[in-house]
């Protein structure tokens, strides 16, 4: 029965999940936010300075396929999720919707930088004051379903296989960027994969989980430390399992030495030490390579 029902697997999507000591990432975010007058900063925050750090390492992985060939992108851009809540039926499922933004050349913003320009973004488009936001709820609503999705599809054919720049049309270049970064830490979720829009072009989204107290071996010894746990879903055809393991673990170091996200790419060589996969009983050095595909 299972063989007649299902058609064949065509989606190249991975999943996987990995599992941060986030002890030094929450004093270092509380060292931060306890300053008088500073942006509140949050561990979506810290993610996303991460991942477009280690993407400025590997620009192999920031990459969008166009007529059947990789093609690089020149910055590093992440897309970050803003839940837009319609206040007097806050309660209500319904009244939610989602929305975002996507900060441009994030490998050269600070943490403090991504926080405010995402908040920033957030006030507006929940206050009705976001011109691509209400552009877009306009457009919805004035078209029939089919139009809709006939035009949708036009804009992103134009985008990336044409290289068409519709700003003109009220759609911005590339708005999903390199990578989707979304939080349901805030729920007290911990595991959940997000889906690759399928309009953009975006070969990696990271869904943040809520950070808890867990049990871990420390030096053969059990300790209680709060953990993170980050969840990714990778485009196959761009991010094979070796370019995601070194991602991942890149990112993890990242986290776990939070003074990390302080400097420039070019003073990141400390990370090809402590960024290695063992194999076996050998530590094999990562921290600098990508392979082509």
């Amino acid at each position: 029965m299972a063989a007649a029902v299902w058609d064949p697997p065509r989606e190249p999507n991975v999943y996987g999940s990995i599992t941060v000591r986030a002890a030094a990432l929450l004093r270092w975010l509380d060292a931060r936010n306890a300053t008088p007058g500073a942006q509140k900063l949050t561990v979506t925050h810290a993610v996303a300075r991460a991942l477009g750090l280690v993407l400025r390492r590997h620009p192999d992985c920031n990459a969008f396929v166009r007529w059947g060939r990789l093609q690089l992108r020149d910055d590093v851009d992440i897309f970050l999720h803003v839940l837009v809540k319609d206040e007097p039926h806050v309660g209500r499922l319904g009244d939610a919707d989602l929305s975002g933004h996507c900060i441009r050349q994030v490998d050269q913003k600070r943490v403090e930088d991504i926080a405010r320009e995402l908040s920033s973004s957030a006030a507006a488009i929940r206050a009705g004051k976001d011109r691509e936001f209400e552009l877009s709820k306009r457009q919805i609503r004035a078209l029939p379903l089919p139009l809709l999705r006939l035009s949708m599809r036009l804009l992103a054919f134009m985008q990336y296989e044409l290289n068409i720049d519709t700003t003109w049309l009220g759609s911005p270049r590339d708005p999903f960027g390199s990578a989707e970064v979304s939080s349901v830490g805030m729920f007290g979720v911990r595991v959940a994969y997000g889906p690759f829009f399928p309009l953009a072009r975006t070969p990696i989204a990271v869904v943040v989980g809520a950070v808890e107290d867990e049990v871990i071996a420390v030096d053969g010894k059990a300790v209680v430390e709060p953990t993170l746990v980050l969840n990714g879903t990778f485009d196959h055809r761009i991010i094979d399992g070796y370019h995601a393991a070194v991602l991942t673990r890149e990112v993890r170091v990242l986290l776990e030495h939070p003074e990390l996200l302080d400097r420039e790419v070019s003073e990141l060589d400390e990370i090809d030490q402590r960024a290695a996969i063992r194999v076996g009983r050998r530590a094999v050095s990562v921290g600098s390579e990508t392979s082509g595909k």
